[in-house]
């Protein structure tokens, strides 16, 4: 997203503090010409959503599978090193509203 920024394809974009950090020190891209107009609270960072129709049970499913991941195996360690984190959690439903209200602050939605 940075990127599509930077070369003007898009007016703004949205990335994690990690990923901005990263850009010039591992891939040497200048962000000078970038300006981080907001950043959040924290919250869940990566979150899987489903329609309402999906079946709780199979939800529920999906989200045990999702947070037995850990880095006792070879997959789950590198699910977890991919995720740069040490363990996947259940997602909140609280907080989105200061995402979305700092986008449509920002003309974004």
């Amino acid at each position: 997203m940075a990127l599509q920024v930077l070369n003007r394809s898009y007016d703004a974009g949205a990335i994690s503090a990690r990923a901005f950090e990263t850009l010039n020190e591992r891939h040497g891209i200048n962000t000078d010409e970038l300006k981080v107009f907001w950043s959040s609270p924290g919250y869940s960072h990566c979150c899987f959503t489903a329609r309402p129709e999906v079946d709780p049970a199979e939800a529920a499913q999906v989200t045990s599978a999702l947070v037995s991941v850990d880095d006792g195996d070879e997959v789950g360690r590198a699910v977890l090193k991919a995720e740069a984190c040490d363990r996947l959690l259940p997602g909140i439903e609280d907080g989105w509203d200061l995402v979305e209200a700092a986008a449509i602050a920002e003309g974004l939605i």
